[in-house]
């Protein structure tokens, strides 16, 4: 059970905290942003969130929910494109100036980009990068190369991620900390698994569980281009995408021309991940690049094993584990042959599954990164 972390001094005021991202739907980032403003929040902080684009609407919304529980003062500056984001820097400076916070922690790059031009133009000092992907997108590596100066400290969310950082953006290590997310680890116990049928599978059936945004990013494609022979030698089992996202038409017309669509199943988003992980036999995680992927941690959290490409942050989670668990990076016969061989043999799954929890209890508890981020912000308080 995780207790309350408490090291505020009675003779200094709360230190005044900004957290600063893009949106606030349910992804990994936001989640971990939430985890932090609410654990910080009155325990020697003063909290405010800020959203640059509007609320999310049901059933997204639930973490906005739990902020709003916490008594987290929350702000929404309401960008609905790129275009809008002059104006919302300008607002977002303006709601700087009139609060003076001691530190900004932004997090994701449009929170990055939009934070840096806004404590700017209000002279808040201690600004914070969060690097929490290694996107290899060539106009976000130029932008960033040019404002990357500008934060005091640039927080990556893995080892992997602050290589990535030095490797293409050019930046010093000594300002990259690490600071790995961090779960709430009661969630995922005793939890009451999902009826499969819910999410399209036929009774009887085994569940292969893909959780995440229906996006290039995530390798879902071309896990689609060889699901048909890894189910082949696998007739018990079907594979279930939780999500969406803009490439769900397309996985959509490639799971219908395979011989085994009647296997893939699309469940759409659902806000109940740690009820659909309790009813899997195991995460599949095909992505092309991620940073400390929150839904390996989740998985891990829920005794499950996990297949995952050799991405960013991925056999930093699993550690000593990854030789079984981890794919070499574009080979689908290792992504293959290591599902297979997990899925097939009993005792095995059960293991790994163990092994994986306990790891997760050890690393990855929320106390353990809100201790990282209070040591970090404590840094940049002046009484």
């Amino acid at each position: 059970m995780e207790t309350r972390l408490s090291q505020s001094q009675p003779d200094q005021r709360p230190i005044r905290l900004a957290l600063v991202i893009t949106e606030l739907a349910v992804g990994g980032a936001e989640r971990n942003l939430v985890r932090l403003a609410i654990g910080l929040h009155g325990d020697g902080f003063d909290v405010r969130v800020y959203s640059l684009k509007p609320a999310p609407l049901a059933p997204r919304d639930r973490l906005v929910e739990d902020l709003v529980s916490a008594r987290v003062p929350t702000h929404f500056l309401n960008a609905r494109s790129s275009w809008q984001m002059p104006f919302v820097t300008r607002r977002l400076a303006k709601e700087f100036k009139a609060w003076r916070p001691d530190v900004v922690q932004s997090f994701l790059f449009h929170a990055n980009v939009v934070s840096t031009y806004a404590c700017r133009w209000a002279r808040v000092d201690n600004l914070l990068w969060g690097l929490r992907v290694a996107d290899p997108n060539p106009r976000r590596l130029w932008l960033e190369r040019r404002l990357a100066h500008r934060p005091k400290q640039i927080v990556c969310v893995s080892e992997s991620v602050k290589r990535f950082a030095i490797d293409k953006l050019h930046l010093d290590p000594a300002k990259l900390p690490v600071v790995p997310n961090g779960l709430e680890l009661a969630h995922y116990e005793n939890i009451q698994p999902v009826d499969l049928t819910e999410l399209g599978v036929p009774p009887g059936r085994r569940m292969l569980i893909c959780v995440g945004r229906l996006h290039e990013q995530k390798g879902l494609d071309w896990l689609l281009s060889f699901a048909p022979s890894m189910l082949q030698e696998l007739p018990e089992h079907d594979i279930v995408l939780v999500g969406d996202g803009p490439q769900r038409s397309h996985l959509e017309d490639l799971a219908a021309k395979g011989p085994v669509a009647q296997r893939i199943h699309f469940a759409g988003f659902r806000s109940d991940v740690p009820r659909c992980l309790a009813a899997a036999d195991m995460l599949l995680l095909p992505s092309r690049w991620e940073g400390m992927p929150n839904v390996v941690l989740e998985a891990m959290a829920s005794g499950l094993p996990v297949v995952a490409t050799e991405s960013h942050g991925v056999s930093e989670a699993l550690g000593e584990l990854a030789d079984r668990q981890v794919a070499t990076l574009g080979s689908a016969e290792d992504f293959q042959r290591k599902v297979v061989a997990i899925a097939s043999e009993a005792q095995q799954l059960k293991l790994l599954g163990e092994l994986n929890r306990k790891r997760v209890e050890r690393l990855f508890g929320r106390n353990q990164m809100l201790a990282r981020y209070r040591q970090l912000f404590s840094l940049f308080y002046h009484k």
